[in-house]
Order: structure tokens, then sequence, then C-alpha cells
């Protein structure tokens, strides 16, 4: 892939001009939005391992089952040596002939026992990370931190995205919720930005001083809590965050699985069904009342 951006011949080597993880960054953060052919490549071997998982029935699945794992189920399915080293030479014989460069056997074979290696190590981890998965609550803060979840629900053809927050005590208790329409809004990165302001400004209206943020977006919260200042196409948003920050006495932002958003993502689809933005005050309209309840505090100490 170098070679085809930045050579400039068959015998001269071109200058990397940027480096590969700019020109895979999303062009909405200021890269060139790349495919970063590795992560791609996990990717989809993660889909047919979750297709395997979860449509047993399929004629792949079967067809796995009979050859690879005949008495055992997916998870604890050997790897096979046999497997990785047809990958390895194919890869081998791919470099050589689009690249010209030729492996030793013997790097071949250092490369086809790292990979076993790591993969047994990553699936001894998989198990602990099923049982993470499934842990559909996070702790909530003990006072006098308040837990803000939010959420953004997204509308291409409108270019509308619409925004709910919820917010709440140490003992579950309700003490705001709101939903916001927002217009212009080019993709759901933008949305999730404006969703957290929303939510922000819901919280510093009321005055609440010491807040936990939470939000199902990972890459929301990493643009938030980055130090220096976002030159992205969001950066407007992700500074004006960073300013209302400021206003409160202690603020954490941290990243959460949907299934802990619930009630903020229920609130942010349910705004299509208003004529105007809402707010309650110590409450939640009747469609997320039996999210709230199912959503039981685990009391800890603030971070």
């Amino acid at each position: 892939m170098c070679c085809f951006w930045w050579q400039k011949s068959s015998t001269r080597q071109g200058i990397h001009w940027c480096k590969w993880s700019d020109l895979c960054t999303p062009k909405n953060l200021g890269g060139l939005g790349f495919h970063d052919l590795c992560k791609f490549n996990v990717a989809l071997l993660a889909k047919q391992g979750w297709r395997l998982l979860t449509n047993f029935a399929s004629l792949l699945a079967r067809i796995y089952s009979a050859k690879y794992f005949p008495n055992m189920s997916f998870w604890n399915a050997s790897l096979l040596t046999i497997d990785i080293t047809i990958w390895a030479l194919w890869y081998a014989r791919n470099r050589h002939v689009m690249e010209g460069k030729q492996q030793h056997a013997l790097e071949i074979s250092a490369k086809i026992i790292s990979l076993v290696c790591e993969l047994k190590e990553l699936r001894a981890k998989l198990p602990e990370a099923r049982i993470t998965m499934k842990q559909s609550r996070t702790p909530s803060p003990t006072d006098p931190m308040l837990k803000l979840n939010f959420d953004t629900s997204f509308h291409a053809q409108s270019r509308q995205s619409s925004s709910g927050f919820v917010v709440r005590n140490a003992q579950g208790q309700v003490l705001g919720s709101g939903m916001v329409q927002n217009n212009f809004v080019s993709d759901p990165f933008m949305g999730e930005m404006l969703a957290c302001l929303d939510g922000l400004r819901f919280a510093t209206d009321m005055g609440f001083q010491n807040l936990v943020v939470e939000g199902d977006s990972r890459s929301t919260i990493v643009r938030i809590t980055e130090m220096g200042r976002d030159r992205s196409a969001f950066g407007v948003y992700v500074e004006e965050i960073k300013q209302r920050v400021k206003m409160f006495d202690k603020i954490i932002f941290r990243s959460v699985d949907r299934n802990t958003n619930q009630v903020a993502h229920i609130l942010a689809k349910a705004r299509s069904t208003f004529n105007e933005d809402r707010f309650w005050v110590e409450d939640v309209p009747d469609m997320a009342v039996l999210a709230v309840k199912a959503d039981c505090p685990i009391p800890v100490a603030p971070d």
C-alpha cells in the first residue's frame, strides 16, 4: 500500500509525506478517511465469528463445526496451526508477487508461531470479555456526584438529530431529563457532540455542580477529554463543551455500553413524537419509566 501511494518508480522509494495513522483518521476528524486494512481484516474475521455464534444453524456454521470443532462449542474450539500456516504462506506469496519482497522460510515459521501464541492468548481472554459485556449496569457515584447520561438519534434524510439526556443521583432517583432536536447535523458523530452539549446545558440550568457524564460513543468521550485544541470539523462543539466543563466543581467523562445507556437512548428516539423540545424535573416521560426502574444503581466511590 505504501508503494502504491509514495513510490515513484520500481527502482526509487518515495517519501512518505503522511503517517498511515493520519491517512486512516476519519474525514470529520481531519484525516482522509482511509480504511486501516489490518483492523478492517480483523473486523471481518470477528464478523464471521459472530455469525458462527449467533447463527449456528447456517450452512457455514454447520460445515465449520463438523470440520473444526465437532465435539465442542465455538468458544472452546482449538486453533489449528494448519489454517494459520496456509494464511502465512498466502501472505508471503502476495508480498512476493505484489511488492517483490521474498520472505525466508524461517521468517514465515516465526510468524506462524507468533500468531498461534497471540490467538491462544486472545481466546483465553474472550470468556472474561463476554462476562463484562453481559453486565448491563454501571456503578453509580456516591453523593454529591450525579450521573448524566446522553445519547442521540440521527436522521440522515432530514439532517437532524435528537438529543436525549437524564440526570440521576446515587440512589437512582431522576432529578431531570429532556429531549432536544438539532438541525443541520451532518452525521451521527456530530449528533453525539450536540447531545452531550445539550445535557450539560440542562445540568447547568438546573444548578448541578458535580457530574459523572456517560455516553455510549467512545470516540465522542475521547475527543472531549483530549488535551489541546480540537481542529476537526466539530472542534467548535468540543471547545464549547470544554468551556462549559469549567462551570462545574467536578466533572468526569466515561464511555459505557449501549445497554447501560437505555434511558437516554429512549428519550432521543422519542423526540420525533413531540412537536417541540421537552424537559422534565424529577421525572421522565412514560416511555422511559420502565428503563429507569431496570437501571438500578450500584453505589461506588467517585473516580
